[in-house]
């Protein structure tokens, strides 16, 4: 499999390459659904090739305005204290900064410090010639350094699986921090789906453990032959059966379908706890 040509905080192109036509900002190759561009730059565990650092885990990559500033550090902090929660989902964390590796080596002490931590396991990347960042559309040209005026990095996310595919992007502004258990959540929902070949999905709010939904692409005479705990098509005005829930007996009784009478169907291996 080719990965295309790798250069050291250059952009990397492969044959996936989708370009943006915004004469404006460099363009800007990372697209969900596509294989993330691979690169090769300096972080606080070394020199690292993206695709060889991932391996056959999933990651997730995020980027922030600076280090040593009151939300980044909040940020750190928090996915550094869940950083158990994402190794035993098999999930890979970098962090991507466009600072001098030093600086973040320092800053890492200062997250450690106010977190109390006895180590900071998330690595950084310093992306000084901000090539990673204009790679994966992470700068945000309305904010910048009061003094130099090059634009800041966003508060960007990128989940991507083991085949290198982005499967989940957000972008957050500087002004807001964002919640590592939603972080969690999404890894969880996307491996759920995956477990489930992408016959259930999940709902708005939920968590590991509670209700799913059977996605549309599913008939009726597939569903007793693949969920084994059975699912609740819910009768509505419209008398369209699209409403398809899997391992809630909450629910008031059903129209069709049999109730499912525990959650284990969708518990994946490393259990129900909330992490």
């Amino acid at each position: 499999m080719s990965h295309g040509k790798i250069y050291s905080n250059e952009v990397i192109q492969t044959e996936d390459d989708q370009f943006d036509d915004d004469p404006d900002m460099p363009r800007t190759q990372a697209k969900m659904g596509k294989k993330a561009p691979n690169f090769k730059a300096n972080t606080t565990e070394g020199m690292i090739d993206l695709y060889e650092w991932l391996g056959d885990s999933w990651g997730v990559l995020f980027s922030h305005p600076a280090p040593f500033t009151p939300i980044c550090t909040t940020e750190m902090g928090s996915i550094a204290k869940h950083y158990e929660a994402f190794k035993k989902r098999n999930v890979k964390l970098l962090g991507i900064s466009c600072e001098d590796v030093n600086l973040l080596h320092d800053w890492a002490g200062d997250i450690k410090a106010y977190y109390g931590l006895e180590h900071f396991p998330v690595t950084l990347l310093a992306d000084e010639s901000r090539a990673v960042a204009y790679l994966y559309g992470l700068i945000e040209p309305t904010y910048r350094d009061n003094f130099s005026g090059i634009p800041y990095p966003c508060r960007g996310l990128f989940i991507i699986d083991p085949k290198k595919i982005i499967r989940m992007m957000s972008f957050h502004p500087w002004s807001i921090g964002r919640c590592t258990k939603e972080i969690i959540r999404s890894v969880d929902s996307l491996q759920l789906t995956d477990s489930f070949d992408n016959k259930v999905c999940t709902p708005a709010d939920w968590e590991m453990g509670k209700s799913a939904m059977v996605d549309t692409s599913v008939t009726p005479n597939d569903i007793n032959t693949m969920f084994q705990s059975g699912v609740i098509t819910w009768f509505l005005p419209s008398g369209k059966p699209y409403m398809r829930t899997i391992g809630d007996p909450k629910k008031p009784e059903p129209r069709v379908g049999e109730a499912a009478t525990n959650l284990n169907l969708i518990k994946l291996a490393y259990g129900s706890d909330s992490d």
